[in-house]
């Protein structure tokens, strides 16, 4: 009895130690559990401020590359601006350019065109004026060089008058008399004055000094012969061609044609004539 006793006792006691020690440790294991509510709370709140952190920098990196794009796309603008203006510029002056070209080549036409416009107008008038495109050809002084009248025209050692009044071969003659001159005679060796006298009488029929009328060989007016040069004569000229109405003589005055060669020609045929004085 005794014995149950002491065992019941020492279990008693065996219990009330492990009450008491599990008594005494549930204020550790309190702390402990606080401990780490605040370490993790700490670190939830250190990785929150990382994250903040992180998100802060990468919200400035984006602000600083809106910030150079911004730049760059101002610059590109101010860029694109200047160059459309200098475009417009070279536009502005490339189209002026082309203007002041255009206006000078519209001026350089309408001055070729006014020249040969006065140019037509000048040969024309020369071709039916032989004696105004003498003087126009010629200078001041070689129109006075020895000839008394300005209707005279100087050449050589002589003076010649190219009528503007037509006249039969005779009255022709009587008239250059008249003035101390005489009906044209070229010198047979002088082809100067053979060119000067048919370039000057083109396109005019003119009469000259030179008649088989008495003799029936070609003569010069002053009685001195001629020598025939046939490459001086109109095809098949002289002809002493009767066809012609004006009576029962032949052609036998010479006269040089606006082909600038002689032809024999009816004597009573009123043409211009050509005078020669010498100085």
């Amino acid at each position: 009895m005794e014995m149950h006793s002491s065992e019941e006792y020492m279990k008693m006691e065996v219990e009330c130690e492990t009450k008491q020690s599990l008594c005494k440790g549930r204020p550790c294991s309190k702390q402990t559990g606080i401990l780490v509510l605040l370490g993790t709370v700490g670190m939830i709140i250190f990785l929150v401020l990382i994250s903040i952190i992180v998100q802060a920098k990468k919200l400035s990196d984006i602000e600083t590359l809106m910030t150079d794009l911004s730049s760059s796309l101002d610059s590109l603008t101010s860029k694109h601006e200047e160059n459309q203006q200098k475009l417009e510029r070279q536009q502005n002056v490339s189209y002026i350019q082309v203007k002041k070209q255009m206006d000078t080549v519209r001026a350089s036409v309408s001055s070729i065109m006014s020249k040969l416009k006065a140019d037509s107008v000048r040969t024309s008038f020369m071709f039916r004026h032989p004696l105004e495109r003498f003087l126009i050809e010629h200078s001041s002084e070689e129109l006075e060089s020895g000839c008394s009248d300005s209707a005279w025209v100087p050449f050589g050692n002589s003076c010649y008058l190219f009528s503007r009044d037509k006249m039969n071969w005779t009255e022709a003659k009587d008239y250059c008399e008249e003035k101390g001159a005489w009906l044209l005679k070229i010198e047979d060796d002088s082809e100067d004055e053979w060119q000067f006298v048919t370039d000057f009488a083109n396109p005019t029929h003119y009469w000259i000094g030179l008649t088989d009328q008495n003799t029936g060989q070609w003569r010069w007016a002053d009685g001195t012969n001629y020598t025939m040069n046939k490459e001086h004569w109109g095809p098949g000229q002289p002809d002493e061609w009767t066809e012609h109405s004006l009576g029962e003589e032949g052609e036998d005055c010479a006269e040089i044609t606006y082909e600038s060669l002689l032809n024999d020609l009816h004597c009573s045929s009123k043409i211009k004539f050509i005078c020669e004085m010498k100085t």
